[in-house]
């Protein structure tokens, strides 16, 4: 292919494209919805290991687990939110395989269960509505909530701003 020196007449359009920010998330389904979190805090995810229960602590913190060596707190992110698990049977939920997004905070680091594989995402910035309308909209306490990313299939991803998931308070509870 020759280049023959001349501007494109796509110029406006590249140079918007130059200026559409990259941003990278992992996405994962709860109660069969597409969520996503931005990649930077994610550590690690893994097959989720055997969770102990802890006592006096609220109902979707399963307990704490042991995850290459350290000890963190396994939340269960559909029960935090209010969401009814997908249309599995409770049989099938026990045997089949969860995960384990381990999140690295300042002060803390949590695990975030997930029933299916999470996967990377890149979305550019034209592809996110932040909008405050939006975000109203959407059936969760709009705190967790950053925007909402379009997929090129028509579909959407609600992401999530996973440091604000848990209250200062549960996070101390978590942290004892």
């Amino acid at each position: 292919m020759e280049h023959s020196g001349k501007k494109s007449s796509n110029a406006g359009t590249d140079e918007l494209v130059r200026n559409d920010k990259l941003n990278q998330f992992v996405t994962f389904k709860l109660a069969g919805g597409d969520y996503a979190v931005n990649i930077e805090y994610v550590k690690e995810v893994t097959i989720t290991p055997k969770v102990s229960r802890m006592p006096r602590t609220p109902f979707f913190i399963k307990g704490v687990a042991n995850v290459r060596g350290d000890l963190i707190a396994i939340v269960d992110l559909e029960e935090r939110f209010g969401l009814k698990p997908s249309s599995l049977k409770v049989k099938e939920m026990s045997e089949s395989q969860t995960y384990t997004m381990v999140i690295d905070a300042d002060t803390y680091t949590i695990g975030f269960i997930v029933k299916e594989m999470p996967n990377t995402l890149v979305l550019n910035e034209s592809q996110i509505d932040r909008s405050a309308d939006v975000i109203e909209k959407a059936k969760f306490k709009n705190q967790y909530i950053t925007g909402l990313g379009k997929l090129g299939d028509g579909n959407l991803v609600v992401l999530l701003d996973i440091l604000k998931v848990l209250s200062k308070k549960e996070i101390q509870q978590v942290a004892k």
